[in-house]
């Protein structure tokens, strides 16, 4: 299995949350994780060479219901910031922020921002108000903050990047915010501003673009022309469609690109066009009399490629006529019968495995007609799911049997994508394929540190994510309480590369004797091949 090396360094992650009149101050220990291979990036003010960009992706909103002007924003690169007016009181929740929106279709699976954070407060009598300046993700109805998060002392962070991974929320945003139950009094800070200099924004595209119609001369009747017209329609859903390539025979012919603001490095949340009718020609003077087969393929803003849409045309000495098999005057050579695009199908689209223990993926290759396809090559492929920039190896080649059936055995370590894919004749595209997710059974553990704590002490929680394999490198382990008969969300924690993780509790406004249950939960997104996980509950008592 292929092993994609990445940095160890861990991100110091201070929350507070407040449950229920109980403040959670929760310090993570975070490490950098994956994101789904198929994903893409934006950027703003500077590219991945230090090139001057523009921001077109990170728009300015302001959470005050009485909408002043009391929100200042900076709008040049390189000084993207937000103020708050020190004149005025605010309630909780009034504030301001640069916010960027993952696009439908999409999840933000990472980012890197360069950033800094001031938060000042005057000598004053009662103690200043609780707020909150910097970075927070929101997933659902979840909302994480960093940097300085409900604090009533002098907080600020250096001009430094600051990096995150292995996510699946819907929006960043960058601001500040009045985050006392009783509001900010006027006067109650100095200074409140967060600065956003660059950044960059990885978008999880799962999606594949879809080909929704071709037309044309060559798709259709005979004529006599040598050049002849190809126009293929494309969707997607996500980042957009960025190009159409066509191959002849198996051979790469020409490409019809969307251009424009989808030109790399991108630098809009949907860089690409939803929808592209591409336009494509062939010179069939400069193909051989006989039977050719035209191959389409798309390919979306993150690299995901659509099923190809193929179709033969005839070349004679009098033009061009619609039909036939086979590619460049070779008809098809792999099993028998031997047809140019049969059906593969695999007998179960998810196999799970106990403790990792082989698994066997089975499928039939038939006709159109049904009919079984003896003796076919097929080759086999792995993708591992969940992982930062995995890349596709080889299995080996198998061949089908008398009845058209075909087993691939596989010991799955995490989880894997198993591709079987079918190509006509030697040299060729594949025309066929099909696909089955290998996995193992996910087991999630949490424990307790302790069964009681004293008011003020800390609680550590720690658990392992076992079965994930590489994905559990970086997956977000969300940590939940039990607030009457329902569970709130308090934090995440990353799982490292072993699956462990570790979140820290300290109870600082508890004055009665009283029992928490917490949980710990990882949720199912797009690009987590395992649906939700929850741990068995831990309960501590909290008392003297």
């Amino acid at each position: 299995m292929q092993i994609t090396v990445r940095s160890k360094s861990r991100l110091l992650a201070a929350r507070t949350v407040i449950v229920a009149g109980l403040t959670l101050c929760a310090i993570a220990f975070a490490a950098v994780g994956p994101a789904n291979a198929a994903t893409y990036s934006v950027y703003s003010c500077l590219g991945p060479s230090a090139e001057a960009l523009p921001n077109s992706s990170w728009l300015t909103s302001v959470n005050d219901p009485n909408q002043t002007l009391d929100f200042a924003f900076g709008t040049n690169c390189g000084d993207l910031s937000v103020a708050a007016s020190t004149t005025r009181a605010y309630v909780l929740g009034d504030g301001a922020e640069y916010v960027f929106d993952a696009p439908a279709g999409t999840t933000i699976s990472g980012y890197s921002l360069n950033r800094a954070v001031a938060i000042a407060f005057p000598v004053a009598t009662p103690p200043p108000s609780v707020v909150s300046a910097g970075v927070s993700e929101t997933s659902g109805a979840t909302t994480t903050g960093f940097d300085c998060v409900n604090v009533t002392t002098p907080c600020g962070s250096l001009t430094d990047a600051f990096s995150r991974s292995g996510l699946a929320v819907s929006k960043l945003s960058v601001g500040v915010r009045c985050s006392d139950d009783t509001g900010c009094g006027t006067g109650s800070f100095t200074q409140l501003s967060t600065r956003l200099m660059n950044a960059r924004v990885d978008l999880e595209d799962p999606t594949a673009p879809v080909i929704a119609s071709v037309a044309g001369s060559l798709p259709g009747s005979a004529s006599a022309a040598a050049v002849q017209s190809i126009d293929a329609t494309v969707t997607d859903v996500g980042g957009g469609v960025r190009m159409i390539d066509l191959a002849i025979d198996g051979v790469f012919s020409q490409t019809s690109v969307a251009g424009g603001s989808c030109g790399q490095p991108y630098t809009l949340r949907a860089p690409c066009p939803s929808g592209l009718l591409g336009k494509l020609s062939v010179n069939t003077a400069a193909l051989t009399n006989g039977v050719h087969t035209a191959t389409l393929t798309a390919t979306d803003a993150a690299g995901n490629l659509s099923s190809p849409h193929t179709f033969t045309f005839s070349v004679t000495s009098g033009g061009l006529s619609g039909g036939g098999a086979g590619g460049g005057g070779t008809p098809p050579s792999n099993g028998s019968p031997a047809v140019e695009q049969p059906t593969v199908r695999t007998e179960k689209s998810v196999i799970s495995s106990v403790n990792g223990r082989t698994v066997v993926v089975e499928g039939t290759l038939t006709t159109p007609a049904g009919a079984p396809v003896a003796g076919a090559a097929l080759e086999v492929t792995s993708l591992d799911l969940g992982v930062f920039d995995a890349a596709t190896r080889s299995i080996g080649t198998i061949t089908t049997t008398s009845t058209g059936r075909f087993s691939v055995r596989v010991k799955p370590h995490g989880a894997q994508r198993i591709s079987v894919l079918f190509k006509p004749y030697p040299s060729s595209i594949g025309t066929a394929v099909t696909s089955s997710i290998v996995r193992e059974d996910l087991r999630l553990s949490v424990k307790r540190s302790k069964s009681r704590v004293r008011p003020g002490g800390a609680l550590t929680l720690r658990g392992a994510l076992d079965g994930a394999g590489a994905a559990a490198d970086g997956t977000p382990v969300e940590i939940d309480a039990r607030i009457g008969k329902s569970w709130r969300a308090v934090g995440v924690v990353e799982a490292n590369s072993r699956g462990s993780y570790k979140w820290k509790y300290r109870f600082t406004r508890v004055k009665q004797p009283t029992r928490f249950t917490f949980r710990a939960i990882v949720r199912r997104n797009k690009s987590w091949p395992w649906p939700t996980e929850t741990a068995q509950s831990v309960t501590v008592l909290v008392a003297r």
